[in-house]
C-alpha cells in the first residue's frame, strides 16, 4: 500500500521559501510542497493561509484516485462520511467542497466537516 503523502499550498504573499525545513517551489503564484508526510502537513494545516491536501505515491494515479474519491463521497451516508473523515480528516475539504454542490447540503456532514477541520488545528 503506497505511503500516504500531502501537498501543501501556500497563498500568503512574501512568504519564505523554506518552513521548518520543507522547501516551497513557485507554482503559478503560490508556493507548493509535495510528498510531505502527514505529520509534518498538519503542522501547516494549523496555519492561516496554508492548504493542506492529500495525494498519492505517484502523480499519474493520483488523478483517478482523487476523481474517485470524489465520487464516493458524493454516494456516502452522513455515517460513512464521518468515519471518512475520522481517518482522513485533511480530506474535509474535499468533503465540503463535494457537499456544497448538493442542493440540499446535510448537516451532519457539514458538522463532520467542521470537526475534521477543528481536529487538524488542534492537533488531536
Amino acid at each position: 500500500m503506497p505511503e500516504t503523502t500531502y501537498k501543501i499550498i501556500c497563498t500568503l504573499p512574501h512568504a519564505a521559501t523554506e518552513i521548518n525545513g520543507i522547501s516551497f517551489i513557485e507554482e503559478g503564484g503560490e508556493l507548493v510542497a509535495e510528498d510531505i508526510a502527514e505529520r509534518e502537513a498538519l503542522h501547516f494545516k494549523k496555519i492561516p493561509g496554508y492548504d493542506v491536501v492529500l495525494t498519492g505515491e505517484d502523480d499519474d494515479s493520483h488523478e483517478g484516485d482523487h476523481n474517485s474519491v470524489l465520487s464516493a463521497i458524493k454516494s456516502m451516508s452522513v455515517k460513512e462520511v464521518n468515519e471518512f473523515l475520522k481517518v482522513e480528516p485533511a480530506a474535509w475539504n474535499h468533503v465540503l467542497t463535494v457537499e456544497e454542490k448538493r442542493s440540499d447540503p446535510r448537516q451532519g456532514v457539514m458538522d463532520a466537516v467542521k470537526s475534521a477541520k477543528e481536529s487538524l488545528s488542534t492537533g488531536t
